[in-house]
């Protein structure tokens, strides 16, 4: 989902470090394949913000372990 969209979806612009935030929640969040645009601009509105921030070290995990995984097939297949 891009910024733009996401704003179109909410009524109203958010910064350039926020959306960063929810844009790795959407797209890295464990239970990603609940997350629509819809319901992420949903959570945003009924929470805002602080939702975000406490999902976001979850979703950081998540893209550290992805990238692990990544490395670690890399490996195998060099094996």
């Amino acid at each position: 989902m891009m910024q733009q969209e996401f704003e179109q979806r909410i009524g109203h612009a958010v910064s350039a470090d926020d959306y960063q935030k929810i844009e790795a929640v959407y797209a890295f969040y464990p239970s990603q394949q609940d997350l629509t645009k819809d319901k992420v601009a949903e959570l945003y509105q009924i929470f805002g913000m602080r939702m975000f921030d406490d999902l976001l070290p979850r979703a950081q995990k998540s893209i550290e372990l992805d990238e692990q995984i990544r490395q670690a097939q890399k490996a195998l297949a060099e094996l």
